[in-house]
C-alpha cells in the first residue's frame, strides 16, 4: 500500500498554549534512587492501601492458623490457691498505732524466709500432704511456687500458689498465713513491751530530774514576789504600747511629709509678685466674671450662626463677611478683658495661696509638737521595759530548768497513757476470707482468649509485613514522583476509573475524560516533536503490565483526531496486543518483514479511524528475532519513511524482561516511557532508563497512568458526542 507524500502538520495554537514550559532535549538518568530511608505510619498506610487485598487475605490465613494452632496446642491452664493479708496502714481508734510501718517489700521477703516455711512444712496436717512428701526439698519448692505481690501498690498481700492438687495447695497457704501471722502478732506484742519499758525508765528519771528543780527554785528568793508569768506579762504588755506608740508616730510623720512639700511649693509660687498662674488656674476665676461670660456667650451664638448660614452662602457674601467680623470684634473685646482682669486676679489668688501657706505652718507646728511627744513617750517605755528584762534575768536562772524538766515528764506521761491504751491494739495485718480460696481457670474462656489474640496479632502482622514488602518495593505513588525519584519529564498522565460510578458518569462519559487527559498528552509531545524534530517514537515501559499499548493505542488515535497521518507499529513481537485494540488479525506484520518474506507496503492496515494506520506485529519466531538482533529494524523503518505518514509510534516491549527494546531503541527519534501507579518500581523504572540511555537514545519523558484524580479536574464531566465534536474541530 502506497501513500502520497503529505507535509507535517504543526501544533495548533490552542494545542501550543498547553505546551510544556521549556523544550525538553536529551535526559540522562543519574544513579539508582534508593528507597525511603524513613518507615512511617502514614506511608506503611499508604503502602496498605495498594495490597490491602492481598494483606486481608493473608491476614485471615495467618489469624486463622494461629488461632487453631493455639486452641489446639496451648496446655491446659492450671487450678490455682490464694489467700489475701490486709495491711491496715492507720488501725481504727488510734492515732499513732504503736507497730512500726508496713513495708510492703519487707513483708514479702518475710512471709516466703525459710523460718515461716519451716514452722507450715512442719505442721503435721501439711507435712503428710502428698505435694510435700514428693519433693526432696519441700522449703525450696514452696519458696519457688509461692507468689507474693501487693496488686497495684494497695494495702492487699496476695498470695498465690499454682498446683494441680489445689485442695492441697489451699491447706499450705492458709498454713503459711498462719504461721506468718502468729510470728507477726508476737514480735509486735514484744515490741510494745519494750517500748512501754522504756517509757516508763525515762519518766522515772525525769520525775527525780523536776524534784531537783523545784528545790533549787525555792531557794532563790532574791526576785521577791514578781514571778516569771507577772513578768512575762509586763513584758508583753509594755511591748504593745511601744508598738502602738511607734505606729502613731510613723502616722505623724507621713502627714508631716506632704504638708512640707506643699509649704515649701507655695513659698517658691509666692516668691514673685504678682503670682504666675496656669491657665488652669486663670480660667475658672475669670469665667466668674460676667462681662466674660456675656462676651463668650456671644461669640458661641455668632459663630453657631455663621456655620449654621455657611452651607447656604459663600464666605465672600456680604451678610456673611459681616458676620464673621462681628465674631473677631466679640473675640477682641473678650481677649481684652482677659488681659486688663489678669493682674487683679492674680493678685486675688496671691492673697488666697499666703492664707494656704499660713494654714499649712500652723498644721505642720501642731504635728511637730505631737512628734516630739511621742519620742519622749517611747524613751520612758523603753526604759521601763529594760527594768523588766534585768529582773527577767534574775529568775530565769532557775525558771528554764524547772520548766524543761516539767514539759519533760508531762510528753512522757502522754506517751506512756496513750501505749497503755493501745496495749491492745489490734495487729496491722489481718486476713480479709476465711481462709484460702481454690479458682479452677475456665479453659474454654482462657482459649478463646488466647486465641483471639494469637488472631489480632497474626493479623496485624500480616498487614505490616505486606505494607513493609510494599515499601520495600518503592512503588510509584502519584505523578510527582516522576521528577522527584527519577528526574524525567512528565508529558502527562491517564487517570483510573473509579471503581464506583464517580459523578454518574456512563462508559462514553468515560471515554471522554481518558480522551482529553491523552490529548493533553498529546500537545506536549507535539511541543517536543517541534522542538526536537521527532518523527519515530518508541513507547515502552520497565517491565510489562505498565499500560504501555493502551498507552500506544491512545496516543496514536489522539494525533489521528487532530489531523497528522499517524503509523502504530506492534513491536512488541513475543506478546502482541495492538491487533486487539482495533479488532484486526494478526496477519503479516513485523516479523515477516524483518524475515523479508513481504513488504512494508503490503502489510499496514489502514484503521476506521481516519488518519490511522496499524502494523500488527505479525508472527514471531527465532529468524525474526535474530533478524532483529541484525538491525534489520531499521531497513523497515527506511521503507515506511517514504509512506508520507506525519508520526510513527511503536509500542514496543518491556526494556527490563528482553533487549529487544534496546535493539528497536537505536532507530527511533525519542523513546517515552509509561507507568502505573501503584505497579511501577522506581528502581526498575531507574534500571530501564539506565539501559535506553546506556546506547544514547532521547528520552522524551513519561507518561503515567491510573492516577487518583491529580492529573486531570473534570468534575463537570463531558457528553457523549465529545469525539464527533473533537473531530469536527479538528477537520475545521
Amino acid at each position: 500500500m502506497s501513500h502520497p507524500p503529505v507535509a507535517r502538520i504543526s501544533a495548533s495554537p490552542a494545542e501550543r498554549s498547553f505546551q510544556a514550559p521549556a523544550p525538553v532535549g536529551r535526559v540522562f538518568i543519574g544513579p539508582l534512587t534508593p528507597p525511603p530511608s524513613g518507615l512511617t505510619v502514614v506511608g506503611l498506610l499508604s503502602c496498605v492501601r495498594r495490597r490491602w487485598k492481598t494483606a486481608a487475605f493473608l491476614g485471615i490465613v495467618a489469624a486463622s492458623l494461629a488461632a487453631m494452632g493455639v486452641w489446639m496446642f496451648l496446655p491446659a491452664a492450671k487450678p490455682y490457691a490464694f489467700t489475701k493479708l490486709y495491711f491496715q496502714s492507720r488501725p481504727a481508734g488510734s492515732v499513732d498505732h504503736p507497730d512500726p510501718p508496713v513495708n510492703q517489700q519487707t513483708q514479702k521477703e518475710l512471709i516466703t524466709s525459710r523460718i515461716v516455711l519451716r514452722s507450715a512444712v512442719e505442721d503435721p496436717a501439711v507435712a503428710k500432704l502428698t505435694c510435700i512428701t514428693e519433693t526432696e526439698d519441700p522449703i525450696g519448692w514452696l519458696i519457688r511456687e509461692l507468689e507474693v505481690d501487693f496488686p497495684t501498690g494497695s494495702e492487699i498481700m496476695r498470695i498465690t500458689m499454682r498446683e494441680d492438687r489445689a485442695d492441697e495447695a489451699r491447706m499450705i497457704l492458709d498454713k503459711v498465713a498462719q504461721v506468718y501471722m502468729t510470728k507477726i502478732g508476737n514480735e509486735a506484742l514484744e515490741n510494745r513491751k519494750q517500748r512501754k519499758k522504756k517509757l516508763e525508765e525515762k519518766f522515772e528519771s525525769a520525775r527525780k530530774d523536776h524534784d531537783r528543780d523545784i528545790s533549787k527554785a525555792g531557794n532563790s528568793s532574791s526576785t521577791g514576789s514578781a514571778t516569771p508569768e507577772v513578768i512575762a506579762q509586763s513584758q508583753r504588755m509594755i511591748t504593745n504600747e511601744i508598738n502602738q506608740a511607734n505606729n502613731e508616730l510613723t502616722r505623724i510623720r507621713d502627714l508631716l511629709a506632704p504638708l512640707r512639700k506643699d509649704e515649701e511649693m507655695l513659698v517658691k509660687r509666692l516668691a514673685t509678685t504678682p503670682v504666675e498662674m496656669s491657665k488652669a488656674e486663670f480660667e475658672p476665676v475669670f469665667a466668674q466674671n460676667p462681662n466674660a461670660n456675656r462676651l463668650k456667650q456671644i461669640v458661641e451664638e455668632l459663630s453657631a450662626e455663621y456655620d449654621l448660614r455657611s452651607s447656604g452662602l459663600g464666605p465672600n457674601n456680604p451678610d456673611m463677611v459681616a458676620l464673621k467680623n462681628r465674631i473677631t470684634a466679640a473675640e477682641n473685646r473678650l481677649q481684652t478683658l482677659r488681659t486688663e482682669l489678669k493682674t487683679t486676679i492674680a493678685f486675688a489668688f496671691q492673697e488666697k495661696l499666703t492664707e494656704d501657706l499660713r494654714k499649712r505652718r500652723d498644721e505642720i507646728s501642731k504635728l511637730n509638737s505631737d512628734e516630739k511627744a511621742k519620742l519622749s513617750d517611747i524613751q520612758l517605755k523603753m526604759a521601763e521595759l529594760q527594768r523588766w528584762k534585768d529582773t527577767s534575768t534574775v529568775v530565769g536562772r532557775v525558771q528554764p530548768t524547772l520548766t524543761a524538766s516539767s514539759e519533760s515528764m508531762h510528753e512522757l506521761s502522754l506517751k506512756l497513757s496513750k501505749l497503755d491504751s493501745e496495749m491492745d491494739a489490734p495487729l496491722a495485718v489481718r486476713t480479709i476470707d476465711d481462709g484460702a480460696v481454690v479458682v479452677r481457670p475456665h479453659d474454654a474462656s482462657r482459649r478463646m482468649k488466647m486465641s483471639s489474640m494469637a488472631g489480632i496479632v497474626l493479623f496485624c502482622m500480616a498487614f505490616a509485613g505486606v505494607g513493609f514488602l510494599e515499601f520495600r518495593a518503592n512503588r510509584l505513588s502519584t505523578a510527582n514522583d516522576i521528577p522527584q525519584s527519577l528526574g524525567l519529564r512528565l508529558m502527562g498522565t491517564v487517570p483510573a476509573r473509579p471503581r464506583n460510578s464517580a459523578m454518574g458518569m456512563n462508559d462514553r462519559d468515560w471515554e471522554s475524560v481518558v480522551n482529553e487527559a491523552v490529548d493533553s498528552t498529546r500537545t506536549v509531545f507535539l511541543h517536543s516533536a517541534d522542538m526536537q524534530n521527532l518523527r519515530t517514537v518508541m513507547v515502552t515501559s520497565a517491565v510489562s503490565g505498565e499500560g504501555k499499548t493502551s498507552l500506544s493505542v491512545g496516543l496514536a488515535e489522539s494525533l489521528a483526531r487532530s489531523g497528522r497521518r499517524t503509523l502504530l507499529i506492534d513491536a512488541d513481537l513475543r506478546n502482541p496486543s495492538v491487533h486487539k485494540h482495533f479488532n484486526i488479525a494478526n496477519g503479516q506484520g513485523v516479523a515477516d518483514i524483518l524475515r523479508g518474506e513481504v513488504s512494508a507496503a503490503g502489510t499496514i492496515v489502514q484503521t476506521r479511524r481516519d488518519n490511522l494506520w496499524v502494523l500488527p506485529a505479525g508472527r514471531c519466531d527465532a529468524r525474526a528475532l535474530t533478524a532483529l538482533a541484525q538491525d534489520e529494524f531499521s531497513r523497515l523503518l527506511a521503507e515506511i519513511g517514504h509512506s508520507g505518514f506525519d508520526f510513527i509510534l511503536i509500542d514496543c516491549c518491556p526494556v527490563l524482561p528482553v533487549a529487544d527494546a534496546m535493539l528497536v531503541a537505536r532507530h527511533v527519534d525519542g523513546v517515552l516511557m509509561s507507568m502505573l501507579v501503584d505497579f511501577s518500581q522506581v528502581e526498575r523504572v531507574n534500571a530501564a532508563c539506565q539501559k535506553l540511555a546506556s546506547v544514547d537514545v532521547p528520552l522524551l519523558g513519561a507518561v503515567v497512568n491510573g492516577t487518583r484524580g491529580e492529573g486531570f479536574g473534570y468534575g463537570y464531566g463531558y457528553k457523549p458526542d465529545y469525539r464527533s465534536a473533537a473531530l469536527t474541530n479538528s477537520k475545521a
